[in-house]
């Protein structure tokens, strides 16, 4: 009996003082959140104050370049993602923070189940859903669509109708359109022109969408429940966009070809398709057409600037015949 009494007695003063320790695996909605300036804070982390609290949140499934060169191979690899040099990388890593920074200066809501996100700050970090407000989609979908951001990092496990393919979904659409940083025009000293379509983006007026379905017995648990009372307080946070598709007339007979078999052909794909790939830039695209034919991916490796992360990214999407 004193065994079980002393049990609870810890349990409640860990809740009263580290909640994110006894509640991490329940999704917690945190409301009036605001941004706290912060010399460590980039484009998807940083400081965030609750009710007094201070907390470092990094987003789900998204990755803007670092706003500083501390960890070069990192940085690299986000350069070669963006088809651009690691000076110009760092560049748009800064950009990107200054764009989160403006578009977190309302109070905002976080979705978190305080997950630990690794770090190098002394303060824990946690992974979360971020929704500026007034926007109607999180920061990840708005930074990913604007070309700031990239669909990559950590996934949840989410009734939210968020997932790796909502946001490459996203990814592409930017490379396809050149937008933000998968275009050196845009970027410069300030903010590049990228950032201006962030506003209209978050004004936009969609259809209210049944945030959480009742249908996935694994996450229609109490937590989820409660959350989505929370959500349903205030609707339209999240809006997935549909996938808009080519008109017949205007589909070549190779996309047609890979629209049946689900995946991109690397003989025979353009450079647009071939940067609709998670990972493949304008630079890469051009490598990869110009050594063509490829006959499995060990010919695909020899590609000048495609390094095993970025082959490992494309392989469950492209075909050799």
């Amino acid at each position: 009996m004193k065994s079980q009494t002393l049990k609870k007695f810890i349990l409640c003063a860990l809740l009263a003082t580290c909640p994110f320790l006894v509640l991490a695996d329940e999704w917690q909605t945190l409301r009036g959140c605001t941004f706290v300036p912060n010399e460590w804070n980039d484009g998807d982390s940083f400081h965030v104050r609750h009710q007094g609290q201070e907390y470092i949140f990094r987003l789900y499934f998204a990755d803007t370049p670092e706003s500083e060169d501390s960890l070069p191979e990192r940085v690299a690899e986000q350069a070669e993602h963006f088809g651009i040099t690691p000076t110009q990388s760092v560049q748009a890593g800064i950009s990107a923070k200054k764009e989160t920074a403006r578009f977190l200066d309302a109070p905002f809501t976080v979705i978190t189940r305080f997950q630990a996100a690794p770090g190098r700050s002394k303060m824990t970090r946690f992974y979360a859903f971020v929704i500026p407000s007034p926007a109607r989609k999180d920061l990840a979908s708005l930074l990913i669509e604007a070309g700031m951001a990239r669909s990559f990092g950590t996934v949840a496990k989410n009734d939210l109708g968020l997932d790796r393919q909502h946001y490459d979904m996203l990814e592409g659409r930017a490379r396809r359109q050149g937008l933000g940083f998968y275009s050196t025009k845009n970027l410069s000293v300030e903010t590049p022109k990228s950032s201006n379509t962030l506003p209209a983006l978050a004004s936009q007026e969609v259809e209210p969408v049944d945030v959480i379905s009742k249908t996935n017995s694994e996450l229609n648990d109490e937590s989820f429940e409660n959350l989505q009372k929370e959500i349903n307080r205030t609707p339209q946070l999240f809006s997935p966009e549909p996938v808009k598709k080519l008109s017949e007339s205007t589909q070549s007979p190779e996309v047609k070809e890979q629209q049946q078999s689900g995946k991109i052909n690397v003989n025979k794909a353009s450079a647009e398709e071939l940067q609709s790939l998670p990972g493949i830039g304008e630079v890469i695209a051009e490598n990869i057409r110009k050594n063509r034919p490829y006959a499995n991916l060990a010919d695909l490796a020899l590609v000048p600037k495609i390094g095993p992360v970025t082959l490992k990214k494309i392989t469950p999407f492209i075909e050799f015949e």
